[in-house]
């Protein structure tokens, strides 16, 4: 009986492994699409794609909280605490940090991301034949290099000048430039993309960049450059366009319905879906918040926002620098409901504890 148990056993074994063996051709199924550079690089849909993709580093959510992190924890105006993320807050606030510190705070990845976005489409737009006219191809190109000198900007903001990139191609070590040398490259950069972006209003889509916001950004570069005339002229181009405008109400600035105003020249779009998050609302909202009874925050209700053990909170010698009829400073969360029905007073309860949502 064992000998016939191991025969049967033994059979089995082979058919099995014959049978596995011829089905290894249903195993290969035919690829019906595939993204290459010999495809995805070909086409204008190609390289917007690519472009797409650049502007979603660019406008990544938690930058947005890290930019509000580096330039107000460092300042009289911000401190935090509470929540794991105060390990790497309390190095910012107390200007303690070193070059072996973690800091959210300091972005790196996405910019030098969103440059070699932007190298890929520049080295690749004389290979793409399906543009509609010249212009069409000249404007995806200056919008390309825009997004490649506006991401060495917020680098150059943080780390000073970095070594340029210019192509793929480079060397991977390349030599970090004199500040000479990388502000010429970025005043050059700038100042050739604007006559072939598009005039503000006329942009494929809102959030993408027009002439007037490359001109934004150049004026912006020569202020904080030191390099007063360029900027003062570059900013009265900008007011002699007569395409912006300061808007009427502060308070209202900010408010959903106004979202696209005419004082808004460069911005980073974001969209309102369950894919973006927002954790600088969830480290702003104060302990226990249910609903807000000022800030701009009257009669809104917390259903669903998450509120993190993480506080950014405003000093209070920030808030009383504001006159009291300010409208900067009605937009500050002083008084809100807690989720026990309690009344929370910032100002009173609490010292250095009052809230900025805009």
């Amino acid at each position: 009986m064992k000998l016939l148990y191991k025969f049967k056993i033994s059979v089995l074994t082979l058919i099995a492994i014959f049978v596995l063996h011829g089905c290894e051709d249903i195993l290969e199924e035919p690829v019906q699409s595939q993204f290459a550079s010999s495809n995805l690089l070909s086409t204008k849909n190609g390289l917007e794609s690519v472009l797409a993709d650049a502007y979603a580093r660019n406008g990544n959510i938690a930058r947005t909280r890290n930019i509000v992190k580096r330039e107000e924890m460092t300042a009289d105006i911000l401190w935090q605490t509470g929540g794991g993320e105060n390990g790497t807050a309390a190095p910012l606030i107390g200007f303690r940090w070193d070059p072996s510190s973690r800091l959210e705070a300091f972005c790196w990845i996405e910019y030098w991301q969103m440059i070699r976005d932007a190298n890929i489409i520049i080295e690749s737009i004389e290979n793409v034949s399906d543009f509609a006219s010249d212009q069409d191809k000249s404007q995806l190109f200056a919008e390309a290099k825009f997004l490649r000198v506006w991401a060495y900007y917020q680098l150059w903001n943080q780390y000073g000048p970095l070594p340029i990139r210019k192509s793929q191609s480079d060397p991977l070590e390349i030599a970090r430039p004199t500040q000479e040398e990388f502000y010429t490259f970025v005043e050059t950069e700038l100042l050739a993309v604007i006559p072939d972006l598009p005039d503000p209003g006329d942009e494929p889509a809102y959030g993408r960049v027009h002439s007037g916001g490359a001109q934004a950004l150049l004026c912006k570069w020569y202020l904080n450059t030191l390099q007063w005339q360029k900027c003062a002229n570059v900013a009265q181009d900008i007011i002699s366009s007569n395409e912006f405008e300061l808007f009427p109400d502060y308070y209202d600035l900010f408010a959903l319905k106004n979202e696209h105003n005419s004082e808004f020249i460069l911005v980073k779009a974001k969209l309102a879906n369950q894919g973006n998050k927002n954790n600088l609302l969830a480290t702003t909202l104060p302990w226990g918040y249910k609903e807000g009874l000022d800030g701009g925050l009257e009669g809104v209700v917390n259903e669903k926002w998450a509120n993190y053990a993480s506080q950014y909170r405003l000093y209070d010698e920030f808030y009383y620098s504001f006159d009291e009829n300010d409208d900067r400073r009605k937009r500050i969360l002083t008084k809100y409901i807690n989720t026990s029905g309690d009344i929370v007073n910032l100002l009173t309860d609490y010292s250095d504890a009052t809230r900025a949502l805009k």
